[in-house]
């Protein structure tokens, strides 16, 4: 998957590679429904852009901008500058 990670007001093209996959769908984005507010959750709401169903299952949508930002931390991206 590519897409654009923007940190520290610097937007970089990034790559994530997936061991596997095991299905790809479209979602309606009238079908996604905000995350849900849990207090004392052991997991950060904001890492998801939305919940929905498909086929009877619970879709969990991850906001990866989100997560590759916390999880790059500040100056993470300073190896990609030119």
């Amino acid at each position: 998957i590519g897409f654009e990670l923007e940190c520290e007001g610097i937007s970089r093209p990034v790559g994530v590679l997936a061991d596997r996959v095991r299905d790809v769908t479209q979602i309606d984005p009238a079908d996604i429904s905000p995350p849900p507010h849990v207090v004392g959750a052991h997991w950060h709401g904001e890492m998801l852009r939305g919940l929905a169903r498909h086929g009877g299952i619970l879709i969990l949508l991850l906001d990866l901008d989100q997560i590759l930002a916390a999880s790059a931390g500040a100056g993470a991206l300073d190896h990609l500058m030119m």
